[in-house]
């Protein structure tokens, strides 16, 4: 593949979402001298909210190039680093929606997903890593990974840590497939205090078969490290 062709992501931070976020941390007076991990890295959008010390992490090579600061190429249920690194974590984790999709479309129309938009510009061979959260759908192995990462985050996080997660619900089948609360949920059970959330209107793709169904916008869920949670 041609290596001039960009490298897409489907599901970055949107210019809402970093302003929410970047907000937040503000409002939360982390110090500008923090650390702040992403673990769900992508492209690395969480270099752009202003902070010297973000750290991604990010299983897919062609993602981890891409990005305009510090990344670590590895997988977030098994973090690499000490307990108490990070005085705050911000992150999108993948909603086990349509991008989890690898087929190709029937009718010939551009599909967008974590898969589709790598091959795009890496070949058509391209595959996800199997730990990659991006190629499940809703469901067990989603959930067990997902719970694994915030296992790992709420380890590596101080006490009194920040953890900022944009997540957001979809529908299939006509019906609301309820993420937000799922994650809320397993973010609680780990001891994380759900101290504020935030709904953001955000652009939606409009193709598939519930095109004319969308949720409105995204939620940013706002937890505390609590550590006697």
């Amino acid at each position: 593949m041609a290596g001039d062709v960009k490298v897409k992501h489907p599901a970055k931070f949107s210019p809402s979402i970093l302003d929410v976020i970047r907000d937040t941390l503000s409002t939360r007076q982390i110090p500008e001298d923090a650390l702040i991990l992403d673990p769900f890295s992508g492209v690395g959008r969480c270099h752009d909210l202003g902070w010297p010390g973000t750290v991604g992490v990010e299983l897919e090579m062609p993602w981890c190039r891409v990005q305009q600061g510090p990344v670590v190429r590895g997988d977030s249920s098994r973090l690499p680093f000490r307990a108490q690194t990070f005085d705050a974590a911000v992150t999108s984790p993948t909603y086990g929606n349509r991008f989890a999709d690898k087929h190709r479309a029937l009718d010939g129309s551009v599909r967008r997903s974590y898969t589709h938009d790598l091959r795009a510009s890496q070949g058509e061979d391209y595959t996800l890593h199997p730990n990659n959260t991006g190629g499940m759908k809703w469901g067990r192995e989603y959930w067990r990974l997902h719970g694994a990462v915030y296992d790992e985050v709420w380890r590596v996080l101080v006490d009194g840590g920040l953890f900022v997660v944009n997540v957001s619900d979809f529908i299939a089948r006509k019906k609301v497939v309820r993420v937000v609360d799922w994650h809320r949920r397993a973010l609680m059970a780990r001891g994380f205090e759900v101290v504020d959330e935030v709904r953001v209107d955000t652009p939606r793709l409009r193709h598939g078969a519930n095109r004319d169904a969308r949720v409105d916008g995204e939620v940013v869920i706002v937890c505390g490290k609590d550590p006697f949670g």
